[in-house]
């Protein structure tokens, strides 16, 4: 079962490119030489796929079309959020009217796992988590391929679990900063925040206006606090 499809996102899309792409010179393996150095396709055909589920590099440079299987997501191609799509909007510009999601009760037996991995009990955590994991192979889904064992437990993968089960619903950033996991996970994962995020971006600053409008007892400092001084 594929998390992606029973979870929030697509793993299909198209999308437009810049000028057709050609064959190489020379052609992969399993590529018809004839095609050498002709366009991969025409206009009207397949421009990306994204399947959902692993290929081969091989495979990747003998499709025709460029081929992104989850490993080749990056920050600027992926599958989209389906969340919080409104079937009622009269345009894709025009805002979702849908509710914002507060609490589910996917989060409350999260909770409760990572309370339970945390007290040493991995029985209780294992039960929690796999009851997430069966649901979201509802309904054509192989929910016992989906349970995991004590052995899978860790802090790293109860976050996995949460990104998966909670995405879009604005709980990142606190569910790494409470763990002590934020510059450890952007440094690994984000190639675009990697290189600015420091200690400080674990704090949020206090704005410059609740900080003006204290008008007894101790002034704040400049900032706040003396990671944003």
């Amino acid at each position: 079962m594929i998390r992606g499809i029973a979870r929030p996102f697509r793993p299909y899309g198209i999308v437009i490119m810049r000028g057709i792409p050609k064959w190489p010179a020379t052609v992969p393996a399993g590529v018809d030489p004839s095609l050498a150095g002709k366009p991969k396709f025409t206009l009207g055909d397949t421009a990306c796929y994204m399947p959902g589920v692993d290929v081969t590099d091989a495979k990747i440079a003998a499709t025709r079309y460029l081929l992104m299987p989850p490993r080749k997501y990056n920050i600027q191609m992926g599958p989209y959020m389906k969340k919080y799509i409104d079937t009622r909007r009269p345009d894709m510009n025009a805002p979702s009217v849908r509710p914002v999601i507060v609490w589910t009760l996917g989060e409350t037996y999260l909770i409760a796992a990572e309370a339970a991995y945390y007290l040493g009990d991995a029985p209780d955590a294992v039960k929690y988590i796999n009851v997430v994991r069966e649901r979201a192979a509802y309904p054509t889904g192989n929910a016992a391929a989906m349970d995991i064992q004590a052995s899978n437990l860790s802090q790293d993968f109860i976050l996995d679990e949460r990104s998966r089960e909670l995405c879009g619903q604005m709980t990142r950033w606190w569910d790494l900063v409470r763990t002590h996991q934020l510059l450890v996970r952007v440094k690994a994962h984000n190639s675009d925040g990697r290189a600015n995020i420091v200690p400080r971006d674990t704090l949020r600053p206090i704005p410059q206006a609740q900080m003006q409008s204290v008008t007894s007892g101790p002034a704040y400092g400049p900032m706040g606090d003396p990671l944003w001084n």
